[in-house]
């Protein structure tokens, strides 16, 4: 049983989907997330499914392992143990230097391309920086997989601000197309150490919410739109400083954008991603 184990004073982390702690099980540190599911409210356990299925499916070095899966019909409650990471990307974005944060563009470009070359391709649909787990190396190990799905099955739910918009999408159907989408976006907030995909002003000035707001590429307060407005590179001075050239500046800001381009068909595919990133140093 896994809620004996369970301490309020170990909680790592509170999301929609669940709350996620650390746990000692059997003599190792792991990490929990807990669902409470209603039985008339079947959203919550879809997406418990949707996270053992494919984390019982793939099987990659930059993927999150799960360890158990079980639940509580009783106490209504759903379990998944994972291996313990020590942080995320949304925690750690503005402290990562430049090896660091090509590290993680270079893993988790490269758990996207072996998703989507599984028969059928299997979707992430919700890349952003908290979904996105470190270890104390900085190793990538991709994680939240209950938007999981694969190709042409429901339009993707994801997160307002890196999903792209019924408009963008791949003919309003989940696609390989908006997960480097999800990608373009979370990789320009690594690049440009954004916390946020709508910048602070933008949010203040318009009195609206910095990640409620579903607009993206079309409103000009999005980042997308305000790295497609600058000119050059969208490359912090802090990665600049850290062993970023001018050169390798320019290149993964044209890539990025690549991915971020308003018409699915003119983003690469994540292989191609991944291969034009290894060449960067």
């Amino acid at each position: 049983m896994i809620e004996p184990l369970i301490r309020e004073d170990q909680q790592l982390a509170r999301g929609g989907a669940g709350t996620v702690y650390q746990i000692n099980l059997e003599g190792k540190d792991v990490a929990v997330k807990v669902c409470d599911y209603k039985p008339q409210e079947p959203v919550i356990y879809l997406q418990w499914k949707a996270e053992t299925k494919y984390l019982n499916e793939l099987n990659h070095d930059n993927i999150i392992k799960m360890i158990h899966f079980g639940d509580d019909k009783d106490a209504r409650k759903l379990f998944v143990v994972y291996e313990l990471m020590t942080g995320t990307v949304a925690t750690q974005l503005q402290e990562l230097n430049w090896g660091q944060t090509i590290k993680v563009l270079k893993q988790t470009a490269a758990a996207l391309a072996f998703m989507h070359e599984q028969k059928p391709e299997a979707l992430h649909n919700d890349i952003k920086p908290g979904n996105i787990l470190l270890d104390k190396k900085f190793n990538v190990k991709l994680g939240d997989f209950g938007s999981a799905t694969s190709i042409d099955k429901i339009p993707p739910t994801g997160t307002p601000g890196y999903t792209p918009t019924r408009s963008t999408l791949y003919r309003g159907n989940a696609h390989p197309k908006v997960d480097v989408y999800n990608f373009g976006v979370t990789s320009l907030q690594l690049l440009m150490k954004c916390d946020v995909v709508r910048y602070p002003q933008e949010n203040t000035r318009r009195g609206k919410s910095a990640v409620r707001d579903d607009k993206h590429s079309e409103d000009p307060g999005h980042i997308v739109a305000i790295a497609n407005r600058q000119p050059g590179h969208v490359v912090d001075g802090k990665l600049l400083q850290t062993g970023c050239s001018e050169e390798t500046a320019i290149e993964i800001t044209d890539l990025i954008k690549k991915c971020c381009d308003i018409i699915p068909g003119k983003r690469p595919h994540m292989k191609d991603v991944l291969k034009m990133l290894e060449k960067l140093k």
